[in-house]
């Protein structure tokens, strides 16, 4: 005797309509389009998953570049250090070709000054110069005048004058602004 063996089918879900029991149409809702979410849901998962692997070869690519140009930044630092040096040492000869000479300043500024003026102090700088010294009331004004009238030095001011009774010479100081002329 041969028993053939059969399967039974079993079905969970009751033979009749699902729309008249309570919660049904959300059962049925649930068994129609739950699968779909779930399997939409799946396909981003491993769209996310997979689209991993491109981000961390962009992520790669990115930290070799940047490496890349940081070893030519690096590279070229000294260069740029070097650049701006010469360029700042240009710029200081410019000023300097530009500007009146100090010695320039200094011969005019020795022609105005009396023989009697005890010069004590100096400060020159291409535009300006300050004199501190003493003498003679009379050399003094002499100086003075000789700085107002000439046409190499404007506003010329007299800083500080000062007398003491054990010394009969005037201390003073004396700013003036030289005035470059154009060759």
């Amino acid at each position: 005797m041969d028993k053939k063996l059969t399967t039974p089918d079993v079905n969970l879900l009751p033979e009749d309509d699902l729309e008249s029991r309570p919660g049904g149409k959300f059962l049925k809702w649930a068994l129609s389009w739950g699968k779909k979410i779930v399997v939409l849901t799946e396909l981003l998962v491993v769209l996310a998953f997979l689209s991993r692997f491109k981000l961390d070869s962009d992520v790669a690519n990115f930290s070799e570049e940047i490496d890349r140009r940081r070893t030519i930044i690096i590279a070229s630092s000294d260069f740029e250090k070097q650049f701006l040096f010469i360029q700042d040492r240009i710029k200081k000869a410019k000023i300097i070709t530009t500007s009146p000479s100090l010695v320039t300043v200094y011969d005019k500024m020795t022609a105005l000054i009396p023989s009697g003026i005890i010069i004590s102090t100096t400060s020159l700088t291409p535009t300006t110069l300050s004199v501190q010294g003493k003498g003679e009331d009379s050399l003094l004004t002499t100086m003075v005048t000789a700085f107002k009238g000439s046409s190499d030095f404007d506003e010329v001011t007299l800083e500080t004058v000062s007398k003491s009774s054990a010394d009969p010479l005037v201390k003073f100081t004396l700013t003036a602004t030289y005035i470059p002329k154009n060759s």
